[in-house]
């Protein structure tokens, strides 16, 4: 079914099987969690005993709970990013597909060789010359 999709066709049917039975695991964890764990998975990440209740009756261990976890909270920052950058674009198709093209190419932007990035410090948050103490002593 995930080599319908279009780009999974290039995937070795080695790693789609890897990822299946990862997912699986996920789907064991979902099942065995209270119906406010699902609603808050916070709850999970705040408290060891919610993990190692899940863990047990998920039958999987600690860790995997922890990364299944870590995976859902990168997964919903990805998801909230987006979905804020798409409400400030526009509404309209092309508007979109441009829109994944800038977010796909500021991704794989590089510096070229001999350049370094540097962040640019903002003016307001530097101290004025005049008040800055120099060395040990008042000035």
């Amino acid at each position: 079914m995930l080599k319908l999709l279009p780009g999974m066709n290039k995937v070795d049917d080695k790693k789609l099987y890897e990822q299946e039975k990862v997912f699986k695991t996920y789907a064991q964890m979902v099942a065995v969690m209270t119906e406010e764990e699902r609603t808050t998975p916070e709850l999970l990440a705040k408290s060891a005993g919610r993990r190692r209740r899940v863990a047990q009756e998920s039958e999987t261990s600690e860790t995997e709970v922890a990364k299944f976890m870590a995976s859902f909270a990168t997964a919903k920052s990805q998801v909230t990013t987006m979905a804020r950058r798409m409400q400030l674009g526009t509404s309209s198709p092309a508007g979109a597909e441009k829109l994944v093209k800038d977010l796909v190419a500021s991704a794989t932007r590089r510096v070229p060789e001999g350049k370094v990035r540097r962040k640019k410090e903002d003016k307001k948050l530097l101290p004025k010359a005049a008040t800055v103490n120099k060395g040990f002593g008042k000035s």
